[in-house]
């Protein structure tokens, strides 16, 4: 049984190495701009990728920023970083992915200490501008300078940044948002990002995207994302 315990963890530790080498190497092929090793690589070792979902979801967008490969959707991130999203934002996220009916969502609302961010959350999302606008003053509050951006995005770029507890999570809304061209989003969730993380590093990289990415086809946006991306996989 020990032995059995102890070989587990060996291939455990021998499957995240191999993660970890092959999530750099693909981005940095990309970023270097030897785009065909790097669609190649994915192809024929994309289930070591797997082995760690959330990093095989952000690698994948970081890649598809690149040129590389094909985007993760919606649905995935959902899955798969679901445990990083505050409660009271979750079910509004669940409805942008398909997976609730808005009224479904507004049911299980009730059922929170805090339903009235969750109502709120859920309505903005759905296009209803006035709690959208509970939600931009909530964001405001905690991070003044965020009100130039706050009037340039949608009801689901404020759920998103809300919802995000964790860095890995606002990295990867930041990651979904670049990918289409959603400049002042990735900017407002990097403003967010700076403001709400006690590490100095994260801190000064999230700030970096801020100011770097006005325009998310400059060199200077690549590469403050691509230190954020490296810093947490």
């Amino acid at each position: 049984m020990g032995g059995d315990r102890e070989t587990h963890r060996t291939d455990h530790r021998i499957f995240k190495n191999c993660r970890l080498a092959l999530s750099q190497c693909l981005v940095y092929l990309a970023a270097s701009g030897d785009r065909l090793r790097a669609e190649k690589l994915l192809k024929g070792r994309r289930w070591w990728l797997d082995y760690d979902p959330r990093a095989s979801v952000a690698t994948r967008l970081m890649l598809r920023l690149l040129g590389v490969g094909e985007e993760a959707r919606q649905e995935e991130v959902m899955d798969v970083f679901e445990p990083q999203f505050s409660p009271e934002y979750r079910l509004a996220l669940l409805m942008l992915a398909g997976y609730l009916q808005r009224d479904e969502a507004l049911e299980e609302c009730a059922k929170l200490s805090k339903a009235k961010y969750c109502v709120d959350a859920v309505a903005s999302a759905a296009g209803n501008r006035v709690a959208a606008e509970m939600l931009r003053s909530v964001i405001e509050i905690v991070v003044p300078e965020t009100r130039p951006l706050l009037d340039k995005v949608d009801g689901r770029t404020l759920v998103e940044v809300l919802a995000s507890i964790r860095s890995q999570a606002l990295l990867v809304f930041m990651l979904l948002a670049a990918v289409v061209g959603r400049a002042d989003a990735v900017r407002l969730h990097s403003l967010w990002g700076s403001a709400g993380f006690k590490e100095p590093l994260p801190r000064r990289l999230f700030r970096a995207v801020y100011e770097s990415c006005s325009d998310l086809n400059s060199e200077g946006c690549r590469l403050a994302l691509l230190k954020l991306y490296y810093l947490h996989y």
